[in-house]
């Protein structure tokens, strides 16, 4: 197969033995050559390529096999990448009809396992009716203008050879996806075109494959806040219950094997005990791991509000019981006496800041008292809190 594409275009070799450059591949997901993913999740990935100097025009024929060690590869595993062709999308030239490829295309052609020859070369036998070394007995491809600097570093720098997906396997462990047999050629230095570019074979550099660790989603790892706290701030501003203050969103971190990278809201549910009242959920964003819940407003106070991950099962939970400063469920004058002892700094361990920062200023300080105080009491237009509880809350995770 690797004849097909070299003998296609073999009038345009310069006929030097010695390699002219070094071409060094990388296959990558999210820019990176090792991932972990949960069974049966779709892997994107991408071929890099970069020659290893500026001493020729850049690639003019790349190929290689593609086998991966956790299974069979698909003839749609590669998809050429798409875009105007330029410095930083060069492969259209590569494929027909502009350039050329094995009879299967550029994907390569599957034969077992693997897909073979996945890759094309560059129009640089200038093929077309404007030349009249060609003319009028030209091949129907390839018709298209050679573009230069392709891979080279000083040019168009890495060039993406091509992209694809594949499925990972629903068994635990370690693969591979890896290029095997790659060749390639370059246009060589001082070349005008003016009657075609002559080329030089390549000689293979550094190849990078991408490792593929298959890992079960062990779920929520850590949330933020974390998982049970209790809000102990006022539930709105004072005098005023229509402005609700509290927790409108939490940060649920997930194991490596988890994929959270397309997170949507239906991935997720939400429930509140005591049941009624609750928000909903109008956004999931994720970043890395983490995944941030929006909710369409503040948690109710004096209830557990639980999101759950619905494909692992785990749930955060987070509570909101005005005047609870000491965290134990319930609303009493012993929380005055805790954010005292906090202020003092005899308070081991010290309140975090949704525990005593009673009046929502971002800092614990003296007036918070006052606040608790108002809060227990009922007074500047708060509910009566004191004697008020929480159940237990009901996650368990993480």
């Amino acid at each position: 197969m690797k004849r097909f594409i070299a003998l296609a275009l073999a009038i345009g070799f310069g006929g030097a033995s010695a390699w002219a450059s070094n071409l060094d591949v990388s296959v990558k997901s999210g820019g990176l050559n090792a991932v972990t993913v949960a069974p049966n999740t779709v892997v994107n990935f991408q071929v890099e390529g970069i020659l290893s100097d500026d001493l020729n025009e850049g690639l003019a024929l790349v190929g290689f096999d593609l086998h991966f060690t956790g299974g069979a590869l698909a003839s749609n595993t590669i998809v050429v990448p798409a875009g105007a062709i330029a410095c930083g999308n060069p492969m259209p030239a590569f494929v027909k009809p502009d350039g050329i490829t094995n009879p299967a295309g550029f994907g390569g052609t599957l034969i077992g396992s693997d897909l073979v020859q996945v890759g094309g070369g560059q129009n640089t036998i200038k093929n077309s009716v404007d030349n009249p070394a060609c003319a009028p007995n030209c091949a129907p491809f390839p018709v298209g203008a050679v573009l230069t600097g392709v891979a080279q570093p000083a040019v168009c720098g890495t060039a993406v050879i091509a992209t694809g997906s594949l499925t990972a396997p629903a068994v635990d462990g370690p693969y591979q996806l890896q290029v095997l047999n790659l060749f390639a050629n370059v246009i060589k230095d001082g070349e005008t075109g003016a009657v075609f570019f002559a080329t030089l074979p390549a000689g293979v550099g550094t190849t990078t494959n991408l490792t593929i660790n298959v890992s079960p989603c062990d779920g929520i790892t850590s949330t933020a806040p974390s998982n049970c706290a209790i809000d102990a701030r006022q539930p709105h501003q004072p005098g005023n219950p229509a402005a609700l203050q509290g927790w409108n969103s939490v940060a649920m971190t997930f194991g490596a094997g988890c994929d959270v990278s397309g997170a949507i809201p239906g991935d997720f549910t939400i429930a509140c005990t005591p049941a009624g009242g609750c928000p909903t959920i109008t956004n999931a964003n994720a970043v890395d791991q983490t995944v941030t819940v929006t909710l369409s407003s503040v948690i109710p106070a004096q209830k557990w509000t639980c999101i759950t991950h619905t494909a692992s099962g785990d749930q955060a939970c987070l509570g909101s019981l005005p005047a609870d400063a000491n965290g134990d469920r319930t609303a009493a004058p012993v929380d005055i006496l805790d954010i005292i002892d906090n202020l003092n700094g005899v308070r081991v361990p010290p309140l975090a800041v949704h525990q005593c920062d009673i009046d929502r200023s971002a800092l614990c300080a003296p007036a918070d008292i006052l606040s608790e105080i108002d809060l227990l009491n009922g007074a500047s237009g708060f509910l009566v809190w004191n004697g008020k509880t929480l159940p237990a809350c009901p996650s368990a995770t993480p």
